[in-house]
């Protein structure tokens, strides 16, 4: 069954694409970034291949011919992405193919059309009974 981590309340989704990224290249996982638009598409692109070394991150869009040799692909429409591995969400909406992957990842930002399409999106992975993490990214964890 698919993992499924929220991360919220962040300021910057794409920083948290691009933390999400940097771990799945150490541990060889492909990603798939699911964008809103074209625009988004190349912004989060362009993000990921200015990355100081040695953490630049290659990367393709959907339609690439490299696409089975590059670690993580960006598309803005669902039927073109890669069908395994981490899929990170960067729209409102669900994911209609996110049951093939082994793991989702929704990033919130403190928009409000973006909070109150997390919330659905929540509810939705919840009553079909898959297990979520969240993580609130505007909270500091306690001193010890």
């Amino acid at each position: 069954m698919t993992s499924i981590t929220f991360y919220s309340h962040t300021n910057d989704r794409f920083h948290i694409a691009i933390k999400v990224c940097q771990k799945a290249i150490q541990k060889k996982i492909k990603v798939s970034i699911l964008t809103t638009s074209k625009s988004e598409s190349k912004t989060m692109s362009d993000l990921l291949w200015s990355m100081p070394a040695p953490n630049f991150f290659p990367n393709c869009t959907s339609n690439s011919p490299i696409i089975e040799l590059t670690p993580i692909m960006i598309g803005h429409e669902q039927i073109s992405i890669r069908q395994s591995g981490i899929l990170i969400n960067l729209t409102n909406e669900i994911p209609k193919c996110f049951s093939t992957f082994e793991r989702l990842i929704e990033i919130v930002d403190k928009k409000k059309e973006v909070q109150i399409s997390a919330r659905k999106k929540f509810k939705f992975y919840k009553d079909r009974g898959y297990f979520i993490k969240n993580y609130q990214m505007d909270i500091k964890p306690e001193k010890q």
